[in-house]
Parts: structure tokens; sequence; C-alpha cells
């Protein structure tokens, strides 16, 4: 590698583990599959996706600095929460985190040691997940299950709490016109601000608001029905370059404000930025499933009557370029199908393979398509294949793939 380019994820890790051992004597390991360091005395693991990119992003000069501060962070066990929550409250701050990190740590434990995170959390919309946090000037660690306990204090009081310290550190968000607003402070926070509900309607934007927060440092939102705006604020949130990973990504999809709650919501099919959102839905979707798929089937490998999973995978028509996803069921096989725009029907016995849409599969097979909402993403339970009739009527259908 040229001296001035970017160091690669080994260098990367390799030098950390050398600057941690230095500054503390704690020794870990790297595991590239993970794109994590692991402690070897067990007690411990960091990812370091993130850290590798912010690494890369600063000058030559600036990253032997950048390794000895991160060393320091991580080189130490987490800092001892107060015992009483008077001393501990002004320090709680809420976190936004993908859901997958929940629910795939939670399979990967399964497949190692059987622990499961301790970090209560609550749902905001389907792909998202919001945590107590305790930061200090020093360190933020996450609030387990059990320091709630010790304190005697509920999780919705430690996240109303936190809500409140979050809403003190607001000193304004950034109005760009007069139905789009933003939050880009770089406090580690920004995605956080989605739910100071009150700060938010004393911007002036009227009705039901439409938000985004794509990465942790970003937080966006527009008027409902301001098309314009919901349109650039889309587009701005996927602004970014394909050859460039984002950093502290969480979701590209957008939530609606209504009635005081927040809800997964999809643009109408005439709307300008339809187009766009499928594209990232597609994509979003593509790299859960995948990871999904493969730590299921690990972790089944040896039960027989587990059921097989299909491959979330994206085609392109040649007649107008249009992108859409599809997987296989076959004749036979009880499958856990993931959703997509088309289902391909496998008939072994006829040696044939059937399309239908999703919505015509539904409507046909009805409650023989059993959603199983167990596990993330979402998957749909089918045992019994299509029978002759049926697979007439799934085809009868304007389903041009070409």
């Amino acid at each position: 590698m040229l001296p001035f380019g970017k160091p690669s994820k080994t260098q990367f890790a390799t030098r950390l583990i050398r600057a941690i051992a230095e500054q503390t004597g704690i020794e870990f390991g790297y595991d590239s599959d993970e794109n994590e360091l692991r402690r070897l005395d067990g007690d411990g693991v960091i990812n370091i996706a993130n850290l590798y990119l912010e690494h890369c992003k600063l000058k030559k000069r600036e990253r032997a600095e950048h390794l000895q501060v991160i060393a320091g962070v991580f080189g130490q066990r987490p800092e001892a929460l107060p015992s009483e929550f008077s001393e501990a409250k002004r320090n709680l701050r809420p976190k936004i985190w993908t859901r997958a990190v929940f629910e795939f740590q939670n399979l990967k434990s399964q497949l190692t040691d059987g622990k499961s995170f301790d970090m209560p959390n609550v749902p905001l919309g389907s792909h998202l997940a919001v945590t107590l946090v305790y930061d200090t000037d020093h360190a933020m660690r996450s609030v387990s299950e059990e320091e709630l306990a010790n304190w005697d204090v509920s999780f919705d009081a430690g996240m109303q709490q936190a809500i409140a310290n979050l809403d003190q550190d607001t000193t304004t968000f950034a109005k760009l016109g007069d139905a789009l607003a933003s939050s880009m402070t770089g406090d580690a926070y920004d995605s956080s601000r989605i739910l100071l509900n009150d700060r938010l309607r004393k911007l002036g934007l009227e009705g039901d608001l439409i938000a985004l927060v794509p990465t942790r440092d970003s937080f966006l939102v527009a008027t409902a029905n301001d098309r314009q705006a919901v349109e650039m604020l889309y587009k701005v949130a996927n602004l970014t370059d394909e050859d460039e990973p984002v950093e502290r990504p969480l979701s590209p999809l957008p939530l609606v404000f209504r009635d005081g709650q927040r809800h997964d919501w999809q643009p109408p099919q005439n709307h300008a930025i339809r187009p766009l959102f499928e594209q990232v839905e597609r994509d979003f979707l593509g790299s859960l499933y995948n990871e999904q798929k493969e730590l299921l089937e690990a972790l089944w490998e040896n039960d027989p009557e587990a059921p097989f999973l299909p491959t979330y995978t994206g085609a392109q028509r040649a007649s107008d370029n249009e992108v859409f996803t599809y997987s296989v069921w076959s004749r036979g096989a009880k499958s856990l199908l993931p959703n997509t725009d088309v289902v391909m029907l496998f008939d072994s016995d006829q040696g044939v393979t059937i399309p239908t849409s999703w919505q015509q599969m539904l409507t046909v097979l009805g409650d023989a398509v059993v959603l199983d909402d167990s596990i993330y993403p979402s998957r749909y339970l089918v045992d019994q294949f299509p029978s002759e009739p049926q697979l007439i009527e799934l085809a009868d259908i304007d389903l041009d793939l070409d």
C-alpha cells in the first residue's frame, strides 16, 4: 500500500490492538469475519466498523492521535454507575440503534455462549430501537435492566428523564424553509431528537410530520402534506456516495408522527419519491435478509425440522430496467419466505416455474401464508404447496418480468 493511502481493516485493527496493549496492558484479538476486537480474557467485544471509517477520513498526521484516543476509551472497563438514581439521572440520554443490532446479536449469542444483550429497549417503528445510556465527559455506556432495578427505577421513568435531558441540551433545529428542518450538531444525539415531540411542534410544522434518521448524527423532518419538502428531505437523507460507506448508519426508511406516535411510512404510489423509496427499501431489506439467512442457517444446521430459507434476490427487467425482488418457493419444501415483489413457484413435479406477485399469493392462498414476526426481519411460513387450481389462479396475472 502507498504510504499516503488508507490503512486496511486488518492494519487498523492491528495498530489499535497494539495501542490498547501499550496504554493498558489489556490484550485483544481481531475477528476479521465479524470485524470485531475481542478481549483475550473474554470480557469484552468492540465492533470497529465505524471506528475504521472515522479513522480513514482523517488526515494521515491525525491518525496516530486518533488511535491513542480510541485506545484510551476502549482499553478500560466501563465506568461504574452512581449507586443512586438521583446522582445518575442528569447524565442519562436516549440512544437510537438499528433493531438488527439486538436481533442479530441474540442469534449470534445462541451460536456461541448463549448470552443475550442485557440492554432494555423500546421499538421505534419497525427498524429502530431506543435505549438508555449514561454519558459523561469521559465515556458513554448503556444502562442495563439490572442497573435500573438497583436504582428502583422503571425503564419508562429513566427514558422520560433522558428525553428531558436531551431537550435541555437542544438549543435549536436548523429550519430549511417553512416545511423542512434538521438537526446535525454532531453531538452523537442528533438522531435521538426524533423523540422531542414538544420541541418539534414548536418548529411550526403543521399536520403529520415525516422524519428520517439515516445515521446516528442526522435527523430530518418535514411536513407530510408538503410534497416538495418531503422530496427534498428524502433526497438529502439519501444523497451519499455509493462507493463511500456511511458512518453510523441507522435506517433510510421514513417514520410519520401521527397522534403523538411514530409509525412506519410509505409514500403514496403517485408520490415523486416513491421510486427512490422503493429502491432504498429493497437495498436496506436485502442486506438484512441476507445476514439473517446466514445466521439462522448456522443456528438450525442440525435441525432436520427447520424450514428452508429462500434468498431475497434482486433482478432487473430488460425491457425498462425496472428492479424487482423475488424469492423461490419449491414444491415439498417448508419455507420461510422473505417479503419480496415476486415469488417464483417451482413445481418440481412438472419441471416448471410459475412467477406470481406477492399480493396475488396472499389473495389466493390466504391463511396458508403465515406471518412469523418472532424473527427480524419478518418472514412468512408456507408449508403446503399450491394445488393445481391455485397454481392456475396464481399464474393468471399480468406480470411482465422480461
